[in-house]
């Protein structure tokens, strides 16, 4: 169970090499990589942000989506631009014969979803909103945090050969806060819009698509001052032809048009980036299957362009290799490989990455290149009369990618706005699932290395996480009554923090006395080097009931969890007040024990 309502993203944290950083956030890394470098779809659009404030909250409507596609590593020439995986949503076509709707209320938040026949086709709606602030302060959470989100879905087939489909997507998410003398005022926010044709045509399916996905995010500070604003938007066409079959050649182009604007302002410091970059990418596959061989091999070439400071062109081809052999139907061994790159990138810090609700977006520009990435999986797949089990090893090299140094010269961004970095990440994954019977479930591990190289000197990533255990049950004690439970384990993770601290003595031979003096009169503060401590371990337990029943022809479904069963206190980070003698360590912790309440009713 997850808090209040079920979440497509956070359920992906049951994966072996998924990592998410904090219960107050659905961002995840996956095999050690940053959040960004995962690419995020809906109907094909791409979204920059797809995260609410804290993981209490899916970006989705979980009632909306019909089929989620994840690639946790080497995916297809199809996809490009990031480095990690592709996590790929479909929203459902709507019912073609009837209205039909559910209706979603629960402690802090509340859905409808409606769907039907419209126009010679048929429509999805799907809305949201929670009083998040009106309740949390019940459990000694006070958060002043709102939110709504929209999907719109029109799906029309004006023959058996064609399909045609709309999809709008909107969200904002406000975060206002203030305790004198500071007023902090956090805003983010997507507009989507896509657009698609599939078409069958003898043996083969062209597929054509269209989409505008426009960002907006700004944190404005009140003391120190301090503005942020990266509003940017995204203009892709996309069309690709392939073999009806499940076999045969495949190929495409993927064009984008951007526009980014990115503005800071720090105490003075003061700095802005405009460009119009543009990307273009052409890509083929092919598929066969020979006896116990199944071979997808193909190849991505691309081209990307910005202007900011100067004109400049960016080059890159991506191959890409996946060989199956089946020992038997249902066992097979694999193997793939491929070269990624990713051209648009964020402003991620090391000490900030865990912390951050959403990151600013810019594209490469200067000397710098889009960031690179090799990719090699072996494992094994096994396909059982309940489940199945797999069994991975991958190891992943960045030969390039950037990360945000502490500070940047506004004169000199071309050359001071990224610092260049290598590294690699690595691990063994294994997973088994139970889908049939009165118990299923799912049973993942990874053990898994990620780090960075700077000078000859490797250091651990800010997702760098040994060991993770993740179990996730479901038991059917009768067919209208269902419990669930999870359990998660994972070592803690690096973070920069207080190692020692000193007084800087300096001779004073100017006072009424020559002395020694303090050079600040306080304790001046030594940090550990980057990501060298760790938090301790995160584990948590949750467990909820599901009783399904029915009222005058309604489907109703109550919903009860338990967050944190055991109330573990989990750490989020620690803070330093430094103005007691010695420093008093303060820690911030995670979600509490919270329980939740929600009605599901379906019409």
């Amino acid at each position: 169970p997850v808090l209040v309502e079920q979440d497509p993203m956070k359920s992906l944290q049951f994966l072996p090499g998924v990592t998410g950083r904090s219960d107050f956030s659905s961002q995840f890394s996956v095999r050690g990589g940053y959040p960004d470098q995962n690419l995020i779809l809906l109907d094909g659009a791409v979204l920059y942000n797809p995260y609410h404030f804290a993981s209490l909250f899916s970006i989705f409507d979980p009632s909306a989506i019909r089929k989620m596609e994840f690639f946790p590593g080497n995916f297809p020439v199809e996809f490009g631009e990031r480095l990690s995986s592709v996590l790929s949503f479909s929203t459902i076509g709507g019912n073609p014969h009837r209205i039909k709707g559910n209706l979603y209320l629960s402690l802090i938040s509340g859905r409808l979803c409606l769907e039907g026949p419209l126009a010679g086709g048929n429509f999805l709606f799907s809305t949201r909103t929670g009083w998040f602030d009106k309740v949390l302060p019940l459990f000694k959470i006070d958060i002043p945090y709102r939110f709504y989100d929209i999907i719109s879905h029109y799906h029309y087939e004006p023959s058996p050969e064609t399909r045609i489909y709309l999809t709008c997507f909107l969200n904002r998410d406000a975060v206002e806060i203030s305790f004198h003398p500071v007023d902090l005022s956090i805003e983010w926010g997507n507009r989507v819009g896509s657009f698609g044709i599939r078409k069958i045509l003898g043996n083969y399916l062209i597929k054509s698509h269209l989409s505008y996905s426009h960002f907006l995010n700004s944190l404005s500070l009140s003391f120190p001052v301090m503005e942020m604003n990266n509003p940017f938007w995204e203009v892709n066409f996309r069309g690709r032809i392939e073999s009806a079959n499940e076999e045969g050649i495949s190929a495409g182009w993927d064009a984008s048009f951007y526009d980014f604007n990115y503005e800071m302002n720090v105490i003075g410091l003061e700095y802005n980036i405009h460009d119009n970059p543009v990307r273009v990418a052409l890509f083929a596959k092919e598929r066969k299957r020979s006896g116990k061989f199944l071979v997808e091999g193909g190849i991505r070439g691309g081209m990307f362009t910005s202007k900011f400071v100067e004109r400049r062109y960016y080059w890159y081809l991506d191959p890409r290799l996946m060989l199956k052999f089946f020992l038997t139907e249902g066992f097979a061994l694999f193997t793939a490989g491929g070269v990624y790159h990713q051209p648009i990138v964020t402003l991620t810090n090391q000490m900030r990455v865990g912390l951050a609700t959403f990151y600013y977006w810019i594209p490469v520009f200067g000397k710098y290149k889009p960031e690179e990435a090799y990719q090699f999986d072996l494992g094994t797949h096994s396909l059982l009369p309940w489940g199945e089990f797999i069994l991975d090893g991958y190891f992943k090299y960045y030969p390039y990618f950037l990360i945000s140094p502490d500070s940047v010269d506004p004169q000199n961004l071309g050359e001071t706005i990224f610092e260049e970095k290598k590294g690699f990440s690595a691990g063994i994954s294994l997973m088994l699932r139970k889908d049939l019977g009165r118990v299923r479930g799912i049973l993942s591990y990874n053990l898994g290395y990620s780090l960075e190289k700077l000078d000859s000197v490797y250091r651990y990533l800010s997702f760098d996480r040994r060991h993770s255990v993740d179990f996730l049950c479901e038991y059917e004690i009768i067919p209208s009554l269902t419990f669930v439970l999870t359990w998660i384990y994972g070592t803690g993770l690096p973070y920069t923090g207080l190692q020692a601290r000193y007084h800087f003595w300096v001779w004073d031979p100017m006072g009424e006395e020559p002395s020694l003096r303090s050079r600040l009169g306080k304790w001046e503060f030594i940090l550990s080097s980057p990501n060298a401590m760790r938090l301790p371990p995160y584990h948590r337990m949750d467990v909820g009931i599901r009783w399904k029943t029915t009222v005058k022809n309604l489907s109703v479904k109550i919903i009860f969890d338990i967050i944190n069963v055991y109330n573990r206190k989990n750490v989020l980070y620690y803070f330093y007040d430094t103005q007691g003698d010695p420093p008093e360590e303060i820690v911030i912790h995670m979600l509490p024990l919270i329980p939740s309440l929600g009605v599901e009713v379906r019409f």
